[in-house]
């Protein structure tokens, strides 16, 4: 079989073949390569591996001019290695999960409260992974991190595409309630406190069913939602109960 992969580019003349299917790999704007020398790159490993175009595909992604390893593809590697995961809990707060690597098992963790002291929640933008899907960008963070401590020769040097759209991020989410003054609001309860709704916030959301009396039960989706945009909530809010 491996001989067979091999023979898939057995007689190319590097030279010649390499340029042009890097440059077919960046026209078909496979893996954001928007570039020929990112295309000629990503020919090379092809050509290394012994694999079809479509394999990039399921393992690599350029962002930024950067080079990325899927996290599922850095999951598959670590696994193909020997290695082994069990999930323990995978949701909106956090995701848990053994790694086994040579016989030895370590129980490693990315919360939402990781998430929060890295500054990736409060997401700032509303279409955002984190905003979306942040269950998932857990998962991403958390493969990425336990296979950096427990088996790095898999993913060294090379990130993931989370964590390289995650290099953007630099500034708190602001909201700008008071144009006047604005200020950066951190928590649910912030966006309550500062647009002087917070009773009627709150029988917002247990009327929309989002909560039963707390907002400590809003879930994480939700509160990432209001502060992506709390002007947009509050006006919700305002036009629900009837405030000017």
């Amino acid at each position: 079989m491996e001989s067979e992969k091999k023979e898939m580019y057995s007689g190319v003349n590097l030279e010649t073949f390499v340029p042009l299917l890097g440059e077919w790999i960046v026209g078909s704007g496979f893996c954001g390569c928007t570039k020929k020398e990112q295309g000629s790159v990503l020919a090379l490993e092809l050509i290394s591996a012994g694999k079809a175009p479509l394999w990039l595909a399921s393992r690599y992604h350029i962002i930024s001019g950067k080079i990325s390893l899927k996290a599922d593809a850095m999951l598959a590697l670590f696994r193909e290695r020997g290695g082994r995961v069990k999930w323990i809990k995978f949701d909106n707060d956090a995701a848990q999960a053994d790694f086994t690597i040579e016989g030895q098992t370590s129980t490693i963790s990315y919360t939402a409260s990781d998430a929060t002291r890295a500054k990736l929640l409060p997401p700032r933008n509303a279409e955002s992974g984190w905003a979306k899907h942040p269950a998932e960008m857990l998962r991403a963070r958390l493969i990425s991190k336990a296979i950096r401590m427990v088996c790095p020769e898999v993913c060294a040097g090379i990130y993931t595409p989370e964590e390289v759209e995650d290099f953007k991020i630099t500034e708190p989410v602001t909201a700008l309630l008071n144009p006047s003054k604005e200020r950066v609001l951190k928590t649910v309860q912030e966006v309550l406190d500062y647009s002087g709704l917070s009773n009627e916030s709150v029988d917002f959301m247990m009327q929309s069913g989002w909560i039963k009396s707390s907002i400590d039960e809003l879930d994480q989706v939700r509160k990432n939602k209001i502060l992506c945009n709390p002007d947009a909530f509050i006006a919700m809010v305002k036009a629900k109960k009837g405030v000017a």
